[in-house]
């Protein structure tokens, strides 16, 4: 487990004073689903766990988080009509709308999943264009931070969400994602 999201609290006791985060239908004012607030406490677990997974997935090569890339893709276009109908229901935005940004999700999971993109990862041999250095070479390597964190926007809540967490979850890090109060379903 790499991604852990952290709205709100399915279950679970609501921090002291605060009330629950309602998923209201824009063009209704209907409230369709309810969430506890998440605690302290509990961002401190989230943030816990997410520190303990992040090696291993760092470790894994990186071939393989980009075929588990490639999976979410796969997945998303199965469903990507479920989440641009969630989208738009939370959102507001128009169905079309709705359906063009979990599309370009798909794209975002598409280009990072691919060779070329991982070939940029790695590591690599350069040779000194100084005089004084002639005969030294180089190695960049490109290390992950650990846990990133992602604050989503709420107005293009799944989309903006993933053109952070894929390109960090490809690169061996873990994320830490904490949605818009107005769009914690999406």
């Amino acid at each position: 487990m790499t991604s852990t999201a952290a709205p709100a609290s399915a279950t679970g006791a609501s921090a002291p004073g605060q009330r629950p985060v309602e998923s209201r239908d824009p063009a209704t004012g209907e409230v369709w689903k309810r969430f506890e607030p998440v605690t302290t406490q509990q961002v401190a677990e989230a943030l816990a766990a997410a520190r303990r997974a992040q090696p291993a997935w760092a470790a894994r090569p990186m071939a393989e988080r980009a075929a588990i890339l490639r999976r979410f893709h796969d997945i998303l276009f199965e469903r990507r009509h479920d989440v641009a109908s969630c989208i738009s229901r939370e959102n507001g935005k128009p169905p079309a709308e709705a359906l063009a940004e979990a599309v370009t999700t798909l794209d975002f999971a598409d280009f990072y999943s691919r060779r070329r993109v991982l070939r940029t990862l790695e590591p690599r041999w350069h040779r000194a264009s100084t005089m004084s250095m002639l005969r030294k070479r180089i190695l960049v390597t490109h290390e992950p931070f650990g846990v990133v964190g992602v604050i989503g926007p709420w107005n293009y809540p799944f989309m903006l969400i993933a053109a952070v967490t894929l390109p960090a979850l490809v690169s061996g890090n873990a994320a830490l994602i904490k949605p818009s109060e107005f769009t914690p379903q999406c």
